[in-house]
């Protein structure tokens, strides 16, 4: 009997990470990042993870970015880190702080007419 089923190769990971679920033990589903090939040389892809959803501040996502490049490529990250917790002290950070939301419908009761 012939497979009907189809697999097509998509991208290489040269490394892979699957953090912790927060209510479960194990990977998370849906949440990851890897260093993966390309034509041009590597990238960083992430999916599920803060640094690209929309509800985290700027500053969430871009040291979470910052942190897998520097990882996936055996960089030290403490140096890194030292200086963004005295930029954050210092208040050169405030501006990537910032919560935004916005609303799409009505959050709070409707009243009865």
């Amino acid at each position: 009997m012939r497979s009907k089923l189809r697999l097509e190769f998509e991208c290489l990971y040269l490394r892979l990470l699957f953090p912790e679920g927060k209510h479960s033990p194990g990977a998370a589903k849906k949440r990851y990042g890897g260093l993966v090939q390309t034509p041009g040389g590597t990238q960083v892809v992430l999916t599920g993870l803060e640094a690209v959803r929309r509800d985290w501040t700027a500053l969430a996502r871009r040291v979470q970015r910052d942190l897998y490049e520097r990882l996936f490529h055996d960089r030290d990250v403490s140096d890194y880190l030292r200086d963004l917790v005295a930029q954050v002290r210092e208040g050169a950070c405030d501006d990537e702080l910032v919560y935004r939301k916005t609303l799409r419908r009505a959050t709070w009761p409707r009243h009865a007419r």
